[in-house]
């Protein structure tokens, strides 16, 4: 009784869209506005000062004004704000991707039904736990480095050794909770 009748009432997940392609965000607004609440940045500096713990979710351009998407992922894994990262950038992907504590990455152009269908499946991360949600979203850098990087660059690269190095930790970790 008491969950069902106590509980705090729970609204539509919070997601911060930051660009500073003012007519992007607000497209990507747009495309995630009625099943989310959205708020909007058009520069880092913006979307600095518009986290907060309401916060589910950050879709994020790498390269903006102010701080950087890069930037911002570090200051929010760094100050533990507990939400989810989706990178949605020009910028294609690198093994510079490894060290970076984003859940998924998008290149753009992407079109609405690719983007709230990654929205969708980063926002379900929140039920996970942390170690379930390293790993998968490790496991997406690694399909976005076999997809984007030829094989001959990904072994002789040391940030994808430690990636795979990783992958394999968390799995085994994974395997050992009872």
């Amino acid at each position: 009784w008491g969950e069902q009748h106590l509980a705090e009432e729970v609204g539509p997940p919070t997601v911060l869209v930051a660009d500073d392609d003012r007519r992007l965000a607000d497209m990507h607004a747009e495309w995630l506005d009625g099943e989310h609440e959205v708020r909007v940045a058009y520069d880092g500096d913006e979307a600095l000062k518009a986290l907060d713990d309401d916060i589910d979710l950050v879709v994020l351009d790498r390269r903006m004004p102010g701080f950087s998407g890069d930037e911002l992922t570090d200051w929010i894994r760094n100050n533990h704000i507990e939400c989810r990262i989706l990178m949605l950038t020009s910028r294609d992907p690198d093994t510079d991707i490894v060290d970076l504590g984003f859940d998924e990455y998008l290149t753009k152009p992407t079109d609405r039904s690719e983007m709230l269908d990654v929205v969708d499946t980063v926002l379900d991360r929140r039920e996970y736990d942390a170690l379930a949600r390293e790993y998968l979203g490790l496991r997406s850098k690694q399909a976005l480095l076999l997809a984007e990087l030829p094989h001959k660059n990904r072994e002789e690269n040391d940030e994808y050794g430690r990636l795979i190095d990783r992958i394999r930790e968390l799995e085994t970790e994974m395997d050992e909770v009872p």
